[in-house]
């Protein structure tokens, strides 16, 4: 080897290794950053704000509610069945999966502002008042966490504001479900319910982005998109009542868990994971709105977008079988006003552009969020939380303002809308117009 190849070769070594030793030392500060728990995020941003905040756990609360004398549960959701951490109910040799918990008792959900969200579940255990199912609501909401109002105090969710503004409301949302989960509340509730309006909460951060997948890998969950299953869950709330409730019981005491080994975290800084992962998730960011982007991110959630219109059209052809309207109603993320690139966010497009093309009208949430002067206000405690009051008063006032104004120009005989938020949707072929 000449000297010159010499000196070149070593002139490489050399920058190999200072770029790998700069590597190391930039995987040593990702280390060394803080990644605190939602929960202390919260505590320390109401103690920022002057804000008393509840530290008990939602067992301490449930204790202290059983010791007043009054029967608390914690809400159950089916994520808990289908993660395992409860056992589905059997009856009569079948296994079958409940959408929600006990009814009729104090309910103890979670804790994003402050104050524990505690309200009494109705009579099939969702987040209502009782006496909503007969006579039947006129309204029925389908949705997630969001449309269930978790960590609201009943009253300022959504929800409640459009049963005391506008017209008698239900909804049926429970944490954790996404497209397939919001057929099932339509097929076992709503179905018997038939109002004339159904509004369907669709959440970016997570509908199709991730919880259709999961839905769609469960058995039970899988045959709600044929035409006529039901696990006729209305009839059932005796038996779930009983099956469910004698599974709670308080959390065993966590075992101590062992941190980090210093030999863990020396491997995981020699071979630059963290460094890795950002760098993954910088280049993700490119590729959602890069020339490549159909060539990885389009074909990522191409099934999930199957799935979900299967489960949209489904609904929509339910609602209108027994004379009702179904309203998409699209909520946005945080992630919409400060990660742009965020997944959920990055499908909006796609995701309007398929309701509308199934004919069905959507009211648009995002603009409302848009024009306060911090589109945080609208999350508890300003962070990446649920809705917070002044979100949920945005979200009922957008969605009572266009469907008013729809009303409206229907009694005049008017066929365009004059609302922003309520897209018109197109004519279906061989299919009468949506009547209210």
């Amino acid at each position: 080897m000449t000297g010159r190849w010499r000196s070149r070769l070593i002139k490489l070594v050399a920058l190999v290794a200072c770029s790998y030793l700069g590597l190391v030392l930039a995987s040593v500060a990702l280390r060394l950053v803080p990644r605190g728990d939602r929960h202390a995020r919260n505590v320390a941003a109401a103690e920022a704000a002057g804000i008393p905040f509840d530290t008990r756990t939602g067992w301490q609360v449930i204790e202290d509610l059983r010791a007043e004398g009054v029967r608390a549960f914690p809400f159950v959701t089916p994520p808990h069945f289908l993660r395992g951490d409860l056992q589905r109910p059997v009856e009569d040799g079948e296994r079958f999966l409940p959408l929600g918990g006990v009814s009729g008792v104090a309910t103890v959900a979670c804790n994003e502002t402050g104050t524990w969200m505690v309200y009494e579940a109705d009579e099939h255990c969702f987040n209502n008042p009782p006496g909503l199912y007969d006579p039947p609501p006129e309204i029925v909401a389908v949705g997630d966490s969001f449309t269930h109002g978790t960590c609201m105090t009943r009253g300022d969710e959504f929800a409640s504001i459009l049963r005391e503004e506008l017209r008698p409301t239900l909804t049926l949302g429970t944490y954790g479900s996404g497209p397939v989960l919001m057929l099932a509340q339509i097929r076992e509730y709503a179905a018997r319910l038939r109002p004339p309006l159904v509004l369907w909460f669709y959440f970016e951060g997570n509908d199709v982005v991730t919880d259709v997948r999961r839905e769609m890998a469960d058995p039970i969950l899988r045959r709600y998109l044929e035409p006529e299953f039901s696990q006729h869950l209305f009839d059932r709330q005796a038996s779930i009542d009983r099956l469910v409730s004698a599974q709670i019981r308080p959390p065993a005491a966590p075992a101590a868990t062992r941190g980090t080994t210093w030999a863990q975290a020396a491997l995981a800084v020699v071979t630059l994971r963290d460094v890795r992962m950002v760098a993954a998730r910088a280049v993700g960011r490119t590729i959602r709105f890069g020339p490549v982007r159909s060539l990885w991110f389009d074909d990522k959630y191409a099934e999930p977008l199957r799935r979900f219109d299967a489960a949209l059209t489904a609904a929509r052809d339910e609602v209108e079988a027994w004379g009702g309207r179904l309203v998409f109603v699209y909520l946005p993320s945080w992630e919409a006003f400060h990660a742009p690139w965020h997944d959920g966010a990055a499908l909006k497009p796609a995701v309007l552009d398929l309701v509308a093309s199934r004919g069905i009208e959507t009211i648009d949430v995002e603009p409302a969020f848009r024009e306060l002067p911090d589109p945080a206000e609208a999350f508890a405690l300003g962070l990446a939380n649920h809705y917070g009051v002044v979100g949920n008063r945005l979200v009922a006032d957008t969605v009572r303002d266009a469907l008013t104004t729809t009303e409206a120009a229907e009694e005049r005989g008017h066929s365009s809308l004059s609302s922003n938020c309520l897209a018109p949707p197109p004519p279906r072929p061989g299919r009468e117009a949506e009547r209210p």
